[in-house]
């Protein structure tokens, strides 16, 4: 579950660290510092099932701790209790009508709905969607936004030369370190696999799995590819976006 939540948020580009965030950080940048505020609790939905996804993460640059929940009531119902706690937080906070930071921001993702919330240097946010007939799961992300810059920086995961990186999620929990980072490049999904397999064994690296034949399926095309090196595992999944003509490849190192 761990990982398939990681690969999805890669997958998105996690939409809090997106430029809405960054125009918070400005906004606030005299306000709050790093150590001014510890983390905040996030408060769990209702009649719900939560798991750390990572209590020590960075999407970006950005330090971010991340909560996974399957909740028995509907999206909608989630949706009004996140607004109604953050409502009564910043009245006991005693915020003027036109505080900037007062109130969460709601918005629509394809079947999602995100709720956000500014809170000091932190920006609290919800994603979720229905999930059977009466049911919803999502994510919980609670990001540090001001006394840190975002980056992408992809050191240390191998790529095709031509291969630009879109996002970086980093992770330290269970006792491993965890490096992740979504690329994307001009090259197709053939000569990409055929880097892999020439370039790694070359670094000391053992195939240890591979399976897929690159035939589209549902727009997708491609492979998954296991390597291992002493305490090191190198996940690889290499696809072509058909609609987009571009071959997308997400690379995880796992550290023991």
């Amino acid at each position: 579950m761990r990982a398939m939540i990681i690969k999805l948020l890669a997958k998105s580009m996690c939409f809090c660290t997106g430029s809405s965030i960054l125009l918070v950080s400005s906004v606030f940048a005299q306000t709050y510092t790093k150590s001014a505020t510890p983390w905040p609790e996030f408060p769990e939905p209702p009649k719900a099932k939560v798991e750390w996804v990572s209590n020590d993460m960075r999407v970006n640059g950005l330090p971010m701790k991340v909560l996974h929940f399957n909740s028995q009531v509907a999206k909608a119902e989630i949706v009004a209790y996140y607004q109604a706690h953050w409502d009564i937080a910043d009245k006991s906070l005693g915020l003027p009508a036109d505080s900037k930071v007062k109130g969460a921001v709601v918005s629509q993702v394809g079947k999602d709905t995100v709720i956000g919330k500014v809170h000091g240097p932190f920006y609290m946010s919800v994603k979720v969607k229905d999930q059977g007939l009466s049911g919803s799961q999502g994510t919980m992300t609670t990001s540090m936004i001001l006394g840190v810059s975002a980056e992408i920086n992809p050191k240390g995961v191998p790529a095709p030369s031509d291969a630009k990186a879109m996002s970086v999620i980093e992770s330290a929990d269970f006792g491993k370190q965890s490096k992740q980072v979504l690329f994307v490049s001009r090259n197709s999904v053939a000569a990409v696999k055929s880097f892999y397999q020439q370039s790694l064994p070359a670094s000391g690296w053992t195939l240890l799995d591979l399976h897929g034949d690159g035939r589209a399926l549902n727009g997708i095309s491609g492979f998954v590819m296991t390597f291992v090196k002493s305490k090191q595992q190198l996940d690889i999944i290499i696809g072509h976006d058909v609609q987009k003509g571009a071959t997308v490849v997400n690379v995880n190192l796992i550290s023991l």
